[in-house]
């Protein structure tokens, strides 16, 4: 029973890892940084954390409008979870504001 469990662990491991790094969208956070900004001349807006293991930071492009959400871990690697165009800022929505 243990063994089948090990088994089907590392098979949802695998496949959920793989088409990120299949498509090369991994790497060191400082090269993901460098290349952020010399290729999308993208700027860091926000960070948050997701539990004690890994952190999200959104970079945009005011220029071209473009976005891409990093995954960082405490390992110092980063991979893109998410990107796109049009990106549009909102003023933040305070729960009780009348406006």
């Amino acid at each position: 029973m243990i063994r089948w469990v090990l088994v089907l662990l590392a098979c949802l491991i695998a496949f959920h890892g793989a088409p990120v790094v299949a498509q090369g969208q991994c790497g060191t956070h400082a090269g993901m940084m460098a290349q952020l900004d010399r290729e999308y001349s993208e700027g860091r807006i926000g960070l948050g954390l997701s539990g004690p293991m890994s952190a999200f930071e959104i970079w945009v492009s005011a220029e071209t409008g473009t976005w891409t959400i990093l995954q960082i871990y405490p390992n110092g690697m980063a991979c893109v979870r998410a990107s796109g165009e049009r990106w549009q800022s909102d003023v933040p929505y305070i729960p009780g504001d009348p406006a």
